[in-house]
């Protein structure tokens, strides 16, 4: 009777921790920061009111909407990104372009982790531990702090699945020391709300797998603990050649002078609504506006696949492609939520200083103060592509990243007004360049 009512109890805690990791909950951010609300005004309108929401706005958000929500996650190589990928060839075609789909490999790397719990509902995402190897294992959950020798004295642990708490040890001696008790795997609890990310490092000579969960998780996985819960860990950590596509949009007469470009495949477990439907929605938009007016002549639209797991299909684009003699090249990523941590605000991220500081003046002059910066040492984006081809080129960006690769990056968590001040500031930026091309 105890235990039943233990469990019944617990269950509701694993749904309750479920529902936060499935559809995020501004009570709980996943890295410590205040709750979401839109930041449009205070940031970036420095000289002038929030803008209206025009229906171009409204158009690029219900595109986000529906690739964020109808479609959902769009990792590369799966049937949702092939279904976003015949999305925008739709729309694309609607605006009146000649559309092609171009295929080719990329090689992913795979690392992705599940547990399951007997009797409480569908599987747990986790994240393999870089160093520790593929496998399952099935064993009774077991807590053992977190996980120095002194935890394991005394603790039965032979064949189970122990859970320890990030802190104090190392990654790799607390999976040393759980497999040198008998333990059949491993999984480390965040100190953070977010996904636990980190490595054993090499040579630990480790058989276990061994993978790291959000920290929200761990209430309710403790208690499973206590409960005697039965679980079963799979860790698959490895590559393989999957076959994406990026979706190319050309005007009648198929000649491409500058380019517009936005990937629209997600990481797994997300909706992906900054990064990056919402870049990719404002993408579809500028293609119907372009088809109207003289800014549009020559200028080719690209919804890229496979940009996550390495700017695969920028690279393909360039590699089948000359494209040395474009003008330039706008990329889109990440432009729904924009952000106020330091070093995340709004910015033009600059593969070319010169288009970079153009971008900057426009802003500026729409009373936006947008300026001309980078991304972090290990992140890129689409526009590097073209770069290396020796094209001008710049990802326009509103920063906003502390949802992005997490179950956070919802419809929820994003913005129309800020999305809005990015399709203002790009309309603005390609008549000055189609200004400037034609003097």
């Amino acid at each position: 009777m105890v235990k039943r009512a233990s469990r019944a109890l617990v269950a509701v805690l694993v749904l309750a921790a479920l529902l936060l990791e499935a559809c995020g909950d501004d009570s709980a951010p996943a890295t410590g920061e205040a709750p979401a609300t839109s930041t449009a005004t205070p940031t970036v309108a420095t000289a002038t009111a929030a803008p209206e929401i025009s229906a171009g706005a409204e158009r690029a958000f219900e595109h986000l909407r529906v690739l964020a929500i109808d479609i959902g996650e769009r990792f590369a190589g799966t049937d949702g990104e092939r279904e976003a990928a015949a999305y925008v060839a739709a729309q694309f075609e609607a605006a009146g372009y000649s559309v092609a789909i171009e295929e080719f490999e990329a090689q992913i790397q795979i690392n992705d982790a599940t547990i399951e719990i007997e009797g409480e509902g569908g599987p747990i995402r986790a994240l393999p531990l870089g160093g520790s190897p593929s496998g399952e294992a099935s064993g009774r959950l077991v807590f053992a702090g977190l996980g120095e020798f002194a935890d394991f004295e005394g603790l039965d642990v032979e064949g189970a699945i122990v859970l320890l708490d990030r802190g104090v040890v190392t990654f790799a001696l607390k999976a040393v020391n759980a497999e040198e008790s008998g333990a059949a795997g491993v999984i480390v609890i965040n100190n953070e709300p977010g996904d636990l990310y980190g490595t054993l490092g090499r040579g630990t000579g480790i058989a276990i797998p061994v993978v790291g969960v959000a920290g929200r998780l761990g209430s309710p996985l403790r208690a499973l603990a206590v409960a005697g819960a039965e679980a079963t860990l799979r860790s698959d950590i490895g590559s393989d050649v999957r076959t994406s596509q990026n979706v190319v949009g050309r005007p009648e007469d198929g000649e491409c002078r500058a380019y517009l470009g936005a990937h629209y495949d997600s990481v797994p477990d997300t909706e992906g609504a900054n990064d990056n439907a919402s870049g990719t929605g404002l993408l579809i938009e500028l293609a119907r506006v372009a088809s109207g007016e003289e800014f549009g002549d020559g200028l080719c639209f690209i919804a890229f696949g496979a940009e996550e797991v390495g700017l695969f299909g920028s690279r393909a684009f360039v590699q089948a492609h000359d494209v040395s003699e474009a003008a330039f090249m706008l990329n889109f990523d990440m432009v729904a939520r924009i952000g106020q941590r330091a070093g995340d605000g709004p910015r033009f991220i600059a593969g070319d200083i010169a288009l970079a500081d153009l971008a900057a003046a426009v802003a500026g002059e729409l009373g936006y103060g947008i300026p001309r910066g980078s991304f972090p040492a290990n992140a890129s984006s689409d526009h590097a592509s073209f770069s290396e081809a020796g094209v001008p080129a710049i990802t326009v960006h509103s920063g906003g990243a502390e949802f992005i690769h997490t179950p956070r990056d919802t419809l929820e968590t994003v913005f129309i007004e800020d999305l809005a001040i990015f399709l203002d500031v790009s309309i603005a930026l390609l008549e000055r360049l189609f200004e400037e091309r034609t003097q």
